[in-house]
């Protein structure tokens, strides 16, 4: 499994990677057997998942979400979240989507509408609120992702909620993880489908409350009204780039600016603008 991060957003994937295909079987057969040890689903996971239902709630609430009448959770797994919200919130239309049969079969059997993909569900069917937690990192295409469900599937003034593991707050480099995200790759990623962040959540919740822990990013996010260029993310990444090129080589030079600044182009020859990354 090798990693690369390209040159001018810095998002990083893994190169190469599986097909659309080979990725669909993996999920369909494989995924569960190798991070949960069995296909079915379990006590433990459920707990788990409630843990995590509290703090997306909370997040959500945050932001006075609670008035949304129709939910769609892509890769609700267990359907928890769904549950969560429908309690809490009297929440008229909840459904999920989950690839994993069994435990879509066990959603069905909680009462709850689940489909094996966001293509099954009823044409024109739009929701107020559209949740993807820890599900973006496992798409072969995010930004046409984001941008179908923007399209097809969110309601005029609805809002997407989005965690994702970050890249800078631990290691989610893993066997079902195409892409890893940065608070900036992700902010990227959803300018380019249409979409504007309106709130954001660094954090290591619920493994631990500590402040220090920014495992995860979590988003809330709208549609913009316009979509951004892949030239436009390029113009602003390279000054980010080269300010963070700058900030990195002066704080390991440990030297004065003006000797700095006349190193600096020997350095740029020798290590160029943009080293690739790869693990």
């Amino acid at each position: 499994m090798v990693y690369a991060s390209c040159r001018f957003c810095g998002l990083v994937f893994q190169n190469p990677t599986s097909t659309s295909a080979e990725w669909a079987d993996f999920y369909a057969n494989h995924y569960r057997r190798i991070y949960n040890e069995q296909e079915q689903p379990t006590s433990e996971e459920a707990l788990r998942q409630q843990q995590r239902a509290e703090v997306y709630r909370g997040f959500l609430e945050g932001q006075a979400l609670q008035s949304v009448s129709s939910h769609l959770d892509v890769g609700c797994s267990m359907g928890v979240f769904l549950q969560s919200l429908k309690k809490h919130w009297q929440i008229g239309c909840s459904v999920g989507v989950e690839p994993g049969k069994a435990f879509r079969q066990h959603c069905v059997s909680q009462g709850l509408r689940c489909y094996d993909s966001i293509e099954s569900l009823p044409v024109g069917e739009r929701f107020e609120l559209i949740s993807l937690c820890h599900v973006l990192e496992h798409t072969t295409n995010p930004v046409e992702f984001l941008r179908n469900l923007v399209q097809t599937r969110l309601a005029g003034g609805g809002r997407i909620f989005i965690e994702v593991p970050n890249v800078r707050g631990g290691v989610p480099m893993e066997i079902a993880h195409p892409f890893c995200f940065s608070q900036k790759t992700l902010n990227d990623t959803l300018a380019l489908a249409g979409l504007e962040a309106i709130s954001v959540h660094l954090h290591g919740r619920p493994k631990t409350d500590s402040p220090y822990d920014q495992r995860y990013i979590a988003v809330i996010a709208r549609a913009s009204g316009a979509v951004k260029s892949a030239a436009d993310i390029e113009a602003v990444s390279l000054g980010y780039h080269l300010s963070a090129k700058l900030a990195m080589w002066r704080g390991l030079a440990h030297e004065p600016w003006w000797l700095f600044a006349l190193k600096y182009p020997i350095r740029v020859l020798k290590h160029g603008f943009f080293p690739t990354i790869e693990s």
